[in-house]
């Protein structure tokens, strides 16, 4: 007798990133529709792939001073485990934390980890269908790749700017890398007060900076009925709702890697009655 094996969705993820598949089945089952910003750090450093990282002789006391003064609490960490030190790292890295002794080593082999786990998280999260958390997960992506909180502001993206000078940025109203993009090269230099070293580094930066431009087109948007499949030509099909009426949607255009470049477009249906079906 043959039998047809075919992968599960779980399973083609955990593959596609080549990651353990005791992580995706962990992911799976412990995020949930309200997992927050805690949470889902949380979630990201129990994955099996931290279990290696090292507790060197001594190093519990260095990571419960670096516990302490980070942002996101712990709940009874215990020092010795390796999951509380990603954590802990993670946490380090977003805050822009300098770490010192045997734990400047760690960082790179977390932050490698933890971008591939990342965008398998995003995958697990959408095939349930819950759009804030993938929203979300994204911009922690977003936050690991740039070393910041999205709190922070997204000037600190940019080399060699510190918090004092995105404070002067945001006194003079510009907020975002398009203000600076903006202003002219002499006023650049004001404000800045760089090198000419410094302020080419910046110019490429802000030239490499995604611009995106997000076309999109709702095919026969005219004559949709309940039930029917749409077709919007990013291009994405769905299917109409099962009841007639207005519908009002959003196109999201996320990176996994820069902050404030992200996109949303609105766009508008109508949704006629179900054709009658034919009885004959």
């Amino acid at each position: 007798m043959n039998f047809l094996r075919s992968p599960l969705n779980l399973g083609m993820i955990a593959s596609y990133y080549n990651i353990s598949h005791t992580t995706i089945e962990r992911f799976s089952s412990s995020v949930t529709s309200k997992t927050n910003l805690k949470g889902l750090l949380e979630i990201l450093a129990s994955a099996s792939e931290f279990e290696q990282l090292p507790i060197r002789p001594g190093e519990e006391e260095s990571i419960k001073r670096l516990i302490n003064h980070l942002p996101i609490s712990f709940e009874n960490p215990k020092y010795t485990d390796p999951h509380v030190k990603a954590n802990a790292l993670l946490q380090a890295h977003l805050s822009r934390r300098m770490v010192v002794g045997n734990l400047a080593f760690d960082p790179r082999e977390v932050l490698l980890s933890a971008t591939r786990l990342l965008q398998a998280m995003v995958d697990v999260v959408s095939r349930n269908g819950w759009l804030s958390l993938a929203l979300l997960t994204m911009e922690v992506s977003q936050m690991v790749t740039q070393g910041l909180w999205h709190r922070n502001s997204m000037l600190l993206q940019l080399p060699h700017l510190t918090e004092e000078l995105v404070n002067k940025c945001q006194e003079n109203r510009i907020e975002t890398v398009f203000d600076l993009v903006e202003m002219k090269d002499d006023e650049k230099r004001v404000l800045l007060q760089m090198s000419d070293f410094q302020l080419r580094h910046i110019a490429r930066f802000c030239n490499r900076f995604p611009d995106i431009y997000l076309k999109y087109n709702v095919l026969d948007s005219d004559n949709v009925s309940a039930g029917d499949d749409v077709s919007v030509q990013v291009k994405l099909d769905f299917a109409a709702p099962a009841e007639a009426g207005t519908r009002y949607y959003t196109l999201y255009f996320m990176c996994d890697s820069y902050l404030g470049c992200d996109k949303e477009y609105n766009f508008t249906l109508n949704v006629k009655e179900a054709m009658a079906e034919d009885d004959s």
